[in-house]
């Protein structure tokens, strides 16, 4: 069974931000304007700070930027795997500059995400469209501008479109979800490291430098 997630300082804020409008927006598109995937890149190439993303019914979802602490937890992250990856394999590392298109429709951005040799095998890499494959594994960082339920609900898509693992890190409340398929998340308390269990076998992650002194 899941922790309970105590009420917190971090919690409060997030529902604060939520309740002003400050976070995630989705905008229902015009039935005649068809979000494609060279639309998309346009609108980001014209707005640069904002990180676009669509769920799985077309409709433009705008998220705030995630802040210095976050993309700095984030690239912790990014830099591991890179660390562990072997550069001959032909598996990629990426971070939130990532774009994926999903098999349900979905075209998402992960914190940070790898993607093993056989999901990228075809996959054109220059072709400037999102990478059309589920990452094996996705870091999601929680903000303040998130709350924890929808920062769950995201996993839980990356989940159903074929991620093998998933860590959303809390540095807030100093706790790590655990997400595997077909299973309830599992949370723990400020661990020291993660390991990357056996689908990226040989991953450490030291995560002491993250969290505030206790």
């Amino acid at each position: 069974m899941v922790a309970a997630h105590p009420k917190s300082k971090a919690e409060d804020v997030s529902a604060l931000l939520a309740s002003l409008g400050i976070g995630p927006l989705a905008l229902r598109l015009p039935p005649d304007w068809e979000l494609t995937n060279e639309k998309l890149l346009e609108l980001c190439s014209l707005n640069e700070t904002v990180p676009f993303e669509v769920d799985e019914t077309g409709a433009l979802i705008l998220n705030m930027p995630s802040g210095h602490t976050s993309e700095w937890i984030a690239m912790t992250f990014v830099l591991a795997i890179g660390n562990w990856m072997d550069e001959d394999a032909g598996d990629m590392v990426y971070g939130s500059g990532g774009l994926f298109e999903l098999p349900d429709g979905n075209r998402r951005v992960p914190d940070a995400a790898w993607v093993s040799a056989e999901r990228m095998a075809g996959a054109d890499l220059f072709d400037g469209d999102p990478l059309p494959v589920a990452p094996d594994f996705v870091v999601e960082v929680r903000s303040l501008s998130d709350q924890l339920e929808r920062a769950q609900a995201k996993m839980d898509l990356w989940l159903r479109n074929g991620v093998r693992l998933g860590w959303l890190v809390d540095s807030f409340d100093q706790q790590v979800w655990i997400h595997r398929p077909h299973a309830e998340p599992v949370m723990l308390e400020r661990p020291d490291e993660l390991s990357g269990e056996e689908v990226l076998p040989g991953l450490t992650v030291d995560l002491r430098r993250i969290w505030r002194p206790g």
